[in-house]
């Protein structure tokens, strides 16, 4: 694992993390959705889908898309900050999972990943480990 590049590990990674919830699973026709998913869910799993197959400018697309049509719901920031973070935009990846944990206290599992989120990128960013030892402490 250690020759892995970062990029490529971390893709691994997300996409092992994802298809637990089967929302990297696209069919014959492109549809990545899940049957009974909402509009803001469906756009999600595409941007979901499009990152796991390296698409990180399509699926941050995917991710505003599903901003845009709900701003009070944690998913999209969540998964948007994890591709900004995949592409080395730390700054952006910060915002969105301090964003994403906001908005997530009534569900306590996005919450938890957000928060996790800010930890694990305040310790990529220079000069700010004590930072990232508080966030883990949260």
């Amino acid at each position: 694992m250690a020759g892995m590049r970062p990029l490529l590990f971390h893709t691994v990674l997300l996409s092992f993390f994802v298809c637990g919830s089967a929302a990297a699973q696209v069919d014959a026709d492109g549809d990545n959705s899940r049957p009974g998913a909402d509009e803001y869910t469906q756009r999600v799993q595409a941007g979901i889908a499009l990152l796991v197959a390296g698409d990180n400018g399509g699926a941050k697309s995917a991710f505003r898309d599903a901003i845009g049509m709900d701003g009070n719901r944690p998913m999209a920031p969540y998964y948007l900050a994890a591709a900004s973070r995949l592409s080395g935009e730390l700054d952006e990846a910060l915002t969105g999972f301090r964003r994403a944990a906001e908005l997530g206290p009534s569900e306590p599992r996005w919450r938890g990943r957000a928060l996790q989120g800010v930890a694990e990128t305040l310790e990529r960013m220079e000069g700010r480990l004590e930072d990232a030892r508080t966030a883990w402490q949260e």
